[in-house]
This record gives structure tokens, sequence and C-alpha cells, in this order.
């Protein structure tokens, strides 16, 4: 499918503007290359602190805010946090055959987790496509 046609598919499906999906799914690519997945991490942990957000509550409404979609603190365990993300552009995006990364929100968990908790922290994003949703787990390194 020809990224036009992609962008198509978005817009038909969402009815939304795809704007910010061809930055971050064909602008930032060929900006960033390789280290593409790097800097969209780093970026999202950099915007926690910009936006300030130090409650897991924050997290969330920053996620809506944002316009990224409905995020969900699912579970808790001494060593880990376990969220899910949940929007109609996770679908759309699969249906308009989008490679589909999460680094900068994975980022952006990251850094907002590390505030909440007081030590380091790394996250990781899992696509569940068929069930149009994104699974995170924070790891806590204390």
């Amino acid at each position: 499918m020809k990224k036009i046609e992609q962008l198509q598919t978005m817009y038909e499906t969402t009815g939304l503007h795809p704007g910010y999906d061809l930055l971050r799914y064909m602008a930032l690519p060929d900006l960033l290359g390789k280290d593409q997945d790097t800097v969209l991490y780093i970026l999202g942990k950099n915007m926690s602190r910009a936006l300030e957000i130090t409650a897991i509550k924050d997290l969330i409404d920053a996620f809506k805010l944002i316009g990224l979609g409905d995020l969900v603190h699912v579970k808790e365990k001494r060593s880990e946090d376990l969220f899910t993300l949940t929007s109609p552009l996770i679908q759309a995006r699969k249906k308009a055959a989008i490679n589909q990364t999460y680094h900068f929100e994975s980022g952006l968990i990251s850094g907002a987790m590390e505030t909440v908790h007081g030590f380091q922290c790394e996250a990781e994003e899992t696509v569940k496509a068929k069930k149009a949703l994104v699974e995170f787990t924070v790891k806590h390194y204390r």
C-alpha cells in the first residue's frame, strides 16, 4: 500500500486528520533513521519531566489530553507496573498497514513512573493489534 493510501485509510477509518501519523510514522523515521526508537523513548522521558507528571492520575490525564488514547493502570507489583493503552487509532494504523511503534509513549510512562516511585524505571511496549491495544510493562530498578 502506498504511503498516501495509508493516510487516506487512516482518515476514512477515524475521521481524524492524519497529520500526527504523517510526522510520526513517515517523516521521523526518515529523519532519525535507526536511532528513531531511542530518540523517541528519550523524548518521552523528557516530556514527562517537562509536563511535571508526579502521579499516575496525571499520567493518565496527560495521555488523554495529548490525544494518545486511554491509558489504564492495570496492575502494580513490587517490581513492575502494567498499563494498557486503547485508541481507535491503533486499529486504524493496523488497517492502514502502518508499522506501529510506541517508544515515545513508553518513554513518557517510564519517566513519569520514575518520578512517582523515586527510582529508575524502564518501560517496554507490546502491540496487541487484534485487541486494538498496547500493553506497557514498567520494570522498577531499586
